[in-house]
């Protein structure tokens, strides 16, 4: 049987290098999908326009380590 891909989980927050390396191996001819996920979880401060801003910063940080994690090795 063979398999036309591969998915693998991704952390955001840490090194991917080795999951990557050895599910290249892993893959022969499939491709190779990398999955992640994250949730904006800030502080809540009782429904304060601080709190809307502070969601918007953690989207921001969130989406730069997406973009991060999406690179090449």
């Amino acid at each position: 049987m063979s398999y036309r891909s591969l998915m693998v989980h991704v952390e955001l927050d840490r090194s991917n290098d080795s999951r990557l390396t050895v599910a290249g191996m892993l893959s022969f001819d499939a491709s190779l999908i990398g999955i992640a996920a994250a949730d904006p979880n800030p502080p809540a401060y009782g429904g304060s326009g601080l709190a809307a801003g502070l969601v918007v910063q953690e989207k921001e940080r969130i989406h730069a380590q997406m973009a991060q994690a999406r690179s090449p090795i």
